[in-house]
């Protein structure tokens, strides 16, 4: 038996030695590659026997997510100086009014994120933060939509009152010939508002319904009879002051003059509104005083001063006379008879005019 095994010893030593050099020529083909992984970024120098980028991934304990974007096919066999780049999808929260989102995205900005999105965003939304914004992990977008809106806007044009001469009315009546009518600014107004705040305007329409003036006519005409303050019974309803009773501190009477400018007298004056013809052959009204010749020649200009309360009379034209108009007496033509009887008695600052 002894003899037996040591005939076949020399020939179990070879197939053992056999063996053990297979072995040993295996380990020396295995092959390793020098990579690099980049992980967001980050690079990773990896010595690596590994067969296929998903045992690459596999064996440095990288998880992918299905929105994690890898640069090579998980297949793809490792190449000696590969560059494995990993891309991790970021989380963003997008909210709009009510709605809220989140995105699981690759996008480098905000604005690459809002172009994929399912609701239009123009130009005129507001967005925050801005749209050149990068891209990071727990970013929120806000997006505000911006709201139209009109509205109309109505205005009222006051009308004018335009007073024109008649002479076929007759003096001191007045008349309407056209009744005034309000004019309309209709105004249609486009608002862009964001959050209730009205952030632009613009005028997409305006209609323009323009005023009609009022006319009025007053009456020039007079019939051609002479009637003169120089006679001695008043024209009723006119009041002409009673100058015959003595009043105290009554001005001195004033010395005939020349019409020489600037020539300032203070003056007693009354009041009367006598409708007619003057003296000097022109309608009284407004303007036109009664004077004594001897003291102020017909036709002289002048400016005529309050000293009191009363409102001061203004310029006027001696245009006419009065048997009671006599030495420092001045007569004031005002249209109201109550007026008038108001007016009663003053003294009067009177200037002469060029």
């Amino acid at each position: 038996m002894k003899r037996t095994l040591f005939r076949y010893l020399p020939g179990l030593l070879l197939i053992v030695l056999t063996i053990a050099l297979v072995a040993v020529a295996g380990q020396r083909n295995i092959a390793f590659s020098d990579i690099k992984l980049f992980v967001d970024g980050e690079e990773v120098a990896v010595h690596t026997d590994a067969d296929t980028v998903k045992d690459v991934l596999h064996n440095n304990q990288i998880i992918l997510d299905a929105h994690d974007r890898v640069n090579y096919d998980l297949d793809q066999k490792i190449i000696d100086g590969m560059n494995i780049e990993v891309s991790r999808a970021v989380n963003v929260t997008v909210i709009e009014g009510e709605r809220q989102s989140l995105v699981k995205t690759h996008d480098k900005t905000v604005a690459d994120v809002l172009a994929k999105l399912n609701t239009v965003v123009s130009d005129q939304d507001l967005v925050e933060p801005s749209r050149d914004t990068a891209v990071v992990d727990g970013l929120v977008i806000t997006i505000k939509k911006m709201e139209v809106r009109e509205k109309t806007i109505d205005r009222d044009l006051a009308y004018q009152s335009v007073t024109v001469e008649d002479d076929q009315l007759a003096y001191g009546t007045v008349e309407m010939v056209r009744v005034g009518e309000t004019g309309l600014i209709t105004t249609v107004i486009r608002e862009n508002v964001i959050d209730g705040r009205v952030v632009s305007t613009e005028i997409v329409d305006q209609q323009i319904a323009q005023p009609v003036s009022e006319i009025i006519a007053h009456g020039t005409y007079v019939e051609p009879v002479v009637v003169s303050r120089s006679e001695e019974a008043p024209v009723e309803p006119a009041y002409v002051a009673d100058v015959s009773q003595p009043v105290a501190a009554e001005p001195a009477p004033a010395e005939p003059v020349a019409e020489a400018q600037g020539t300032v007298m203070y003056m007693t004056a009354t009041a009367y509104n006598d409708i007619g013809i003057t003296f000097s052959g022109v309608p009284s009204g407004p303007g036109k005083v009664a004077v004594d010749p001897n003291v102020i020649p017909l036709g002289t200009r002048l400016l005529i001063e309050s000293v009191d309360e009363w409102p001061s009379y203004g310029e006027a034209i001696a245009a006419d006379t009065g048997s009671a108009v006599i030495g420092n007496i001045i007569d004031l033509f005002y249209y109201d008879y109550q007026t008038c009887i108001n007016f009663g008695r003053r003294t009067v600052k009177v200037t002469i005019l060029p």
